[in-house]
């Protein structure tokens, strides 16, 4: 025979949908399900107390939480409007077996004080994703989704996040500080032009090659720290090759029109996390105008125009090109 069971407690006022504490254990055998909702907390597990269920849903506050040593499993998904999951003091434990979402301002996971997360799905979140503070950790079995602030935060010496899969945030992607540890097996991607890849302590990190501790700290990722606080991001086992560059000469200018004069030429290599982001350059065209050197330093020569060129030293063979007016030689 397969039951199941729905605890819904969903009438104003309402509280908890199912509370173990002292020591006290619910468990699932046999089969069927166990749905627990509630309008604030789903379940909640305190001073030992466990809890298995198959789904927890809370439609105003937060799905599960766990404190004073108390541990959930839930099988199913986790639903919350503020958390889907908190945990809350040494030995508090929530383990879901499937995809976390919250739909509020608030961290779809929250682990705080020395407690543990474990989602074996992805997290989904309306603002935050993932938040570990005080010396506690969480693992993410897929990917971390925050439509609206930052993917991950990690607080705190002892403090760990590992996501194993990707992480997607529009204005940060991760942020560690204070000793916190973020390990990304996948890759980091912010929506917002002017948001951030990585923040540790007050250091933003763009994700490129320059910004990257060589040699790395973790074998098979690329570390960024400050020395206190780190971001692990895993190396993608396929090569990041160039697929544009853009040419420049630094400010913006296009000209040089004092008599020997120099330019310093930029060229901006995309994407930006490459695995080469190396260039040469050269005059491909006017080079009785001007030379440039090996580091981009373009230096007149006579009057006229010369375009100069940056071509990729990987694989790719992808260049870019600029028009440079030069006057005012007199030789």
């Amino acid at each position: 025979m397969v039951i199941t069971v729905t605890v819904n407690n969903q009438k104003k006022g309402a509280d908890i949908g199912l509370e173990v504490g002292s020591g006290g254990a619910v468990t699932m055998t046999g089969s069927g399900t166990f749905d627990v909702k509630s309008t604030n907390y789903a379940v909640y597990v305190h001073d030992g107390g466990t809890a298995t269920v198959s789904s927890a849903e809370s439609y105003n506050k937060t799905g599960v939480f766990a404190t004073s040593g108390g541990s959930a499993i839930i099988t199913g998904k986790v639903c919350g409007d503020a958390n889907a999951i908190e945990t809350d003091g040494a030995g508090s434990f929530v383990h879901a077996g499937s995809a976390v979402a919250s739909s509020i301002i608030s961290f779809c996971v929250a682990a705080e004080n020395a407690s543990k997360v474990i989602v074996d799905g992805d997290v989904i979140s309306v603002f935050r994703g993932c938040t570990a503070r005080g010396g506690s950790s969480i693992t993410v079995g897929g990917s971390v989704n925050a439509s609206w602030s930052e993917g991950v935060l990690c607080r705190g010496t002892g403090s760990t996040v590992h996501v194993l899969g990707n992480v997607s945030a529009v204005s940060r992607g991760v942020y560690a500080s204070s000793g916190g540890v973020i390990t990304v097996d996948g890759s980091i991607s912010v929506s917002n032009m002017s948001g951030t890849y990585a923040l540790v302590n007050c250091i933003e990190f763009d994700g490129g090659k320059d910004d990257r501790t060589n040699p790395t700290a973790k074998a098979g990722y690329y570390t960024y720290t400050d020395s206190t606080s780190t971001v692990y991001v895993k190396i993608p086992s396929s090569i990041v090759s160039v697929t544009g560059i853009t040419v420049s000469g630094a400010g913006g200018a296009r000209s040089i029109n004092t008599d020997g004069g120099t330019l310093q030429m930029i060229a901006d290599v995309s994407p930006y996390n490459v695995d080469n982001g190396s260039v040469t350059w050269s005059v491909v065209s006017g080079g009785s105008y001007g030379s440039i050197s090996s580091n981009g330093m373009l230096t007149a020569t006579g009057n006229g125009m010369v375009k100069v060129q940056a071509t990729s030293n990987d694989s790719s063979a992808v260049y870019g090109t600029v028009e440079i007016t030069i006057s005012g030689q007199t030789a």
